[in-house]
């Protein structure tokens, strides 16, 4: 199970084409097809990654989700027995779990890792006053004078624009 506290997501993924001509559409009738879409815009909002529980790991009544995506019990249960039955959904102590979730989620969501790391802004960098020569931090004098056989130390700070370029630090 994942960690709670990952925070709501603002949108999810859906691929168009078995949205519209997949298996759903014979499987699951309109009303049911719009639950399980809702139950998947529901899912994005919990706090569990794929899972819709309370933050604490704990299942919210069907009543409750009912209530939440606007639909009838009724509904909502015939279209939870239907995805029990095609996999699409396990239920268990810690709630609703939708299968396949992370077919659901965006790239955005995927590369927010990678991306967090390597934010623009945070690269500290070194200029040679003589040449020019950017360098990143961690080089203490010019490669391109040395060739010179100048020893020309790095100075100023630069620190990386918001669109990759260069501006001037403290």
């Amino acid at each position: 199970m994942s960690t709670r506290g990952q925070g709501r997501r603002t949108w999810i993924k859906l691929h168009c084409y078995p949205c519209l001509h997949g298996s759903l559409n014979y499987q699951l009738s309109d009303a049911e097809q719009c639950v399980w879409y809702k139950l998947l815009c529901f899912t994005g909002l919990c706090s569990i990654d794929g899972i819709i529980s309370d933050a604490d790991g704990r299942p919210f009544p069907h009543g409750f989700i009912a209530h939440e995506i606007n639909v009838t019990v009724a509904v909502l249960e015939s279209t939870i027995i239907k995805c029990k039955d095609e996999g699409r959904i396990v239920e268990d102590e810690h709630g609703l779990h939708i299968t396949n979730w992370a077919a659901y989620q965006s790239e955005y969501q995927r590369q927010k890792p990678y991306r967090q790391s390597s934010k623009p802004g945070k690269a500290i960098h070194k200029i040679c006053p003589a040449c020019g020569y950017k360098a990143l931090t961690g080089e203490t004098y010019c490669p391109e004078c040395a060739k010179k056989s100048e020893e020309t130390e790095l100075i100023k700070d630069f620190r990386g624009g918001k669109y990759g370029h260069l501006v001037k630090g403290k």
